[in-house]
């Protein structure tokens, strides 16, 4: 039996539900540029026939995660690209060849009961990062 090709992209996704966000902001708990997130790993497998090599499909990947996480009532944060799998070899993104997408309007991100800066998570991932005085992304 022939073996198919092994094709994946494996991303990182940093989202959070956007009522409880709204409910935390609104008690004063939260200010507007704080949110509800959490990290996720994420394996999309990819039909046969996807030139992974395409800078242009790994984008829309990029953009239709962050399209169907606000469709489903997330705020999202964060969706980078870490590696793409075709077959045998692997690829990483670590050059920034696939830009990620990132919410410059948010600051800080937390699970309940901790909570993390927003730049310094970027940068301690290899991402480079502008940030203002306020520490707001304003360059990526």
């Amino acid at each position: 039996m022939e073996e198919k090709p092994i094709k994946k992209i494996y991303a990182t996704v940093i989202h959070g539900d956007k009522k409880i966000t709204e409910f935390m902001q609104a008690c004063d708990l939260f200010d507007n540029a704080k949110i509800i997130g959490k990290i996720d790993e994420i394996t999309l497998d990819i039909k046969p026939g996807v030139n992974l090599a395409e800078n242009s499909y790994l984008r829309s990947v990029v953009e239709n995660l962050k399209n169907a996480y606000e469709h489903a009532g997330h705020n999202v944060a964060f969706v980078h690209i870490v590696h793409v799998q075709d077959d045998n070899i692997i690829v990483l993104n670590n050059k920034g060849n696939v830009k990620p997408y990132i919410n410059k309007k948010i600051r800080q991100i937390s699970d309940g009961k901790k909570s993390f800066i927003f730049e310094e998570f970027l940068k301690r991932i290899g991402i480079k990062v502008e940030t203002d005085e306020h520490r707001f992304i304003i360059n990526y």
